[in-house]
């Protein structure tokens, strides 16, 4: 048995504070230039045009017309700073404020969801149930068709709630961060959770591409050689970030910094998930630089839509547009102790792995 060992925290004069909030918001000062090309972005898919950022900010408010299932034709006018002041302001986009469409992609985002509480019986007035057949954007060949007859539910899109929950969580953890300090709370499964999400979401739309390609390559302008692209299971992330190239035509070679810090995500995702080696340390610091990195999750979803040509969705939006992050200590006032060499999350995994 090892020998035990008393360790003193010196707190000063101070009450230890359980409800400081250890991570905060930085007052936000947004990059406008890429708030600007992302509102350029959007609305070039809304009007369907291939518009500069120098140009919309030219143009007077304009003229729009679209046609709702629901409402009929619905007419509007608005302006380019319309778009970007309200961005900036809520740091989503809220379609409705300005009687536009959903903002999504049709192929990438759209999504059914069903359901059924009781069994689903046939007209016909027998004992039989009735399937309740779940459409796909994949096209007719596609050989997966969900079902439901009875108790249960079913989606065939988790692209958009995949991303909402990165930015709920990503709040949750910066709101709840006096619980930070500890494991023995939902503090820790939530930024598990956060961690986990990220993955997924790139995960999910890379994959979407390649089965697109795979089933409706043709239909949409899509190349598809199984060969070059290879199998889409057991693959190195590097190998799925190909893809793009290889299915559009066009090298995701603007994505470095993003694609880099995914891999960071990636490699903590695979430590919170297989815990090799077995244990688990981190700073506040650590995880004030990791929470930094998940904008660019959002960043790189955009700039693979980018390639594929397919519109953003509000999540996305909103995930980019997440504010920094910023440490507090607990004693603010007080003067920093140095820093130990060798301590945080790179003592607590396998070196030169």
């Amino acid at each position: 048995m090892s020998e035990s060992h008393k360790y003193t925290i010196n707190l000063g004069s101070n009450k230890l504070k359980t409800d400081h909030q250890y991570l905060r918001y930085e007052v936000q000062s947004y990059e406008k230039s890429e708030i600007r090309k992302l509102t350029a972005y959007i609305l070039n898919h809304y009007t369907k045009q291939n518009i500069s950022v120098s140009k919309y900010r030219k143009l007077k408010p304009f003229e729009f017309n679209w046609t709702d299932e629901k409402r009929g034709q619905i007419k509007g006018s608005l302006s380019f700073n319309d778009i970007f002041e309200h961005i900036i302001g809520s740091g989503t986009f809220d379609n409705s404020i300005f009687n536009l469409p959903r903002l999504e992609s049709p192929i990438l985002d759209s999504s059914i969801d069903v359901g059924l509480p009781q069994p689903l019986l046939s007209r016909d007035g027998k004992r039989e149930t009735a399937k309740l057949n779940l459409p796909l954007t994949l096209g007719d060949n596609f050989p997966i068709s969900p079902k439901l007859d009875r108790e249960g539910f079913a989606t065939s899109n988790l692209q958009k709630y995949v991303t909402q929950n990165i930015v709920n969580l990503h709040k949750l953890l910066v709101q709840k961060s006096h619980l930070a300090c500890s494991i023995r709370n939902e503090w820790f499964n939530n930024f598990r959770m956060m961690i986990n999400e990220c993955v997924s979401a790139i995960d999910m739309q890379l994959h979407k591409i390649y089965l697109l390609a795979e089933y409706r390559g043709h239909e949409l302008g899509l190349s598809f050689d199984q060969e070059a692209l290879g199998v889409r299971h057991g693959r190195r992330v590097t190998d799925k970030f190909n893809w793009i190239v290889k299915i559009t035509g066009k090298p995701l070679d603007d994505a470095r910094d993003e694609v880099a810090g995914f891999c960071k995500i990636k490699d903590l995702r695979n430590h919170l998930n297989h815990f090799d080696p077995p244990c688990f340390c981190c700073t506040l610091e650590d995880v004030r630089n990791w929470l930094n990195i998940i904008p660019d999750i959002g960043r790189l979803l955009w700039k693979i839509r980018e390639k594929f040509n397919a519109q953003l969705s509000a999540p996305i939006v909103e995930l980019i547009m997440i504010p920094k992050v910023e440490f507090v200590p607990l004693n603010i006032a007080d003067d920093r102790p140095i820093s130990n060499e060798g301590i945080g999350y790179n003592t607590s995994i396998w070196q030169n792995a």
